[in-house]
């Protein structure tokens, strides 16, 4: 007999992303595992990434879809924006990103709490998962958790108070903190997306309750990357380096554009082999010209579909992987996954110590070269480019490692946890119904 679980996620399709990609994924592999999903999720289009071929994939998916509404600021917004009063429109944005509590998702609350409990009693749920962000998800799973004592799995794709890209207030930083404790606290299972974040988690809670804290990872489904090998039209008289996502603060590609243009100067590559494709962000135009490569870099802006995404992938051959200096080693980035399913040459440049990197060069499926370093980026491109001429590009990739990251894989992981839960929550109602 099949269980049922209710999964509350904020971001599903046809919102996009990568936040939408790990709950629709669990909810496409666990009903192998014997898990049926209800996802309680909202009606919100409130987000500059929406993907409706998400939705496709689940096509086939037993799952039940309950949407609620929400109070959100953004008819104020356009309403303020019609009348031209930007100013005071990123003014209010910003002070409700400031002072909202866990965060501006908290107008979901109500409207998921009641939705929850009545999907709990219709369905016969039998385990409540949250997945954040945004952590007003875990609100609602711990007040469900509250009210059922049904058995709770709060699930972390980014990490909450301790964030490096957001600065709390002093005192929205205490009360975020004190949820943070709370939900840590409350939950059966904290489930993160590496090992990193598990134990960072962890190290917030009493050494007794170390075993709640479990890693699975992000991945990659093998159906979408043999969609996106199938469709793809390489070129192969062209050398196509592919990087796909936005740029902000460090994450820029200024210094291996100014790599590449200074070996093309030197005529150590040529440019008509050569093609860079920016999937999802585009660095800067001025840059780009003043180094004579603007025939060579092909800039795709603003948010990309995932198959559309993973085609750009398909279609490469090197993959670019940058990632922020600043970030901690708990920072996940969820498009590795992806470049290492695809099994073509990663150039990754970021720290060996980063949790991206230590995957490339852990699977060897690519080089490490730090962010800065032009001289080892000049080396590291020359050498792929060789190869590429060379017809000798080929790697040797641990694929029993990259394996280990199947979405397919990582539900059954998921799915063991909450076998054990229910079991768990079962046992202890029949030692009760024993003893009364």
């Amino acid at each position: 007999m099949d269980r049922r679980l209710l999964l509350i996620a904020f971001f599903f399709p046809p919102l996009g992303g990568a936040g939408s990609q790990r709950p629709s994924k669990f909810v496409k592999y666990l009903p192998a595992y014997g898990w049926n999903t209800v996802v309680l999720t909202s009606n919100s289009t409130d987000y500059h990434a929406v993907d409706p071929h998400l939705q496709d994939e689940l096509g086939g998916s037993p799952f039940e879809l309950v949407r609620t509404g929400l109070f959100e600021l953004k008819p104020l917004y356009e309403w303020m924006y019609k009348f031209r009063l930007d100013v005071f429109a990123r003014k209010l944005r910003q002070q409700e990103t400031r002072f909202s509590l866990p965060d501006r998702r908290i107008g979901w609350l109500p409207f998921a709490y009641f939705a929850g409990l009545r999907a709990i009693k219709t369905h016969k749920i039998e385990v409540i998962c949250s997945t954040s962000a945004p952590f007003t998800c875990h609100l609602v799973g711990g007040l469900l958790k509250k009210r059922t004592g049904l058995p709770w799995v709060a699930d972390f794709r980014d990490e909450w108070t301790d964030t490096p890209y957001f600065q709390y207030g002093s005192v929205a930083r205490r009360i975020n903190a004190a949820l943070e404790t709370a939900v840590l606290k409350n939950a059966d299972l904290v489930v993160c997306v590496n090992d990193e974040l598990s134990h960072l988690m962890g190290a917030k809670r009493p050494p007794a309750e170390g075993a709640k804290f479990v890693t699975i990872t992000n991945g990659y489904d093998e159906e979408d990357i043999g969609s996106a090998l199938a469709a793809a039209k390489p070129n192969p008289s062209r050398f196509v380096i592919t990087h796909v996502g936005a740029f902000y603060g460090s994450r820029t590609p200024e210094v291996f554009l100014r790599v590449v243009a200074e070996l093309v100067a030197r005529r150590k590559m040529d440019a008509r082999d050569l093609e860079i494709r920016f999937v999802g962000g585009s660095p800067d135009s001025h840059l780009v010209a003043s180094l004579g490569l603007e025939p060579t870099v092909i800039s795709t802006d603003g948010f990309v579909g995932h198959r559309q995404a993973l085609r750009h992938i398909a279609e490469s051959t090197v993959l670019l992987l940058i990632v922020r200096r600043e970030l901690p080693r708990h920072v996940s980035t969820g498009k590795v996954f992806e470049y290492l399913a695809m099994r073509k040459p990663i150039l990754a440049l970021c720290s060996r110590a980063c949790h991206a990197g230590q995957l490339v060069e852990s699977a060897r499926s690519g080089t490490v070269v730090e962010a800065d370093a032009p001289d080892s980026i000049s080396n590291a491109v020359l050498d792929l480019y060789t190869r590429w001429k060379q017809h000798s590009l080929g790697i040797d990739s641990d694929r029993a490692q990259i394996d280990q990251y199947n979405r397919k894989a990582l539900a059954g992981s998921l799915a063991a946890q909450l076998d054990a839960l229910a079991a768990r929550k079962y046992h202890g109602l029949h030692s009760t119904s024993k003893v009364a």
